[in-house]
């Protein structure tokens, strides 16, 4: 693993402003990368924004660490 020198999990927070478009998807990509590397993300969207398939798509991603809050 890449991430630690102790082989502990880092965990990482993503703060997104919706569950779809762009740069979420390329956040998304990211996260799948960073934990082949040791990396444990987690991601925070705006629950305003976004569709529910979208949504279960940043909650697959990041194996459930996501959380939709109002911003």
């Amino acid at each position: 693993r890449h991430g630690t020198r102790s082989g502990a999990m880092r965990r990482i927070l993503h703060v997104v402003n919706g569950a779809g478009g762009g740069s979420t998807l390329s956040t998304i990509e990211l996260a799948r990368a960073l934990t082949e590397h040791g990396f444990e993300p987690h991601v925070v969207c705006d629950a305003r924004i976004g569709t529910v398939a979208e949504r279960q798509v940043l909650i697959d991603a990041y194996r459930g660490r996501a959380a939709f809050v109002p911003m």
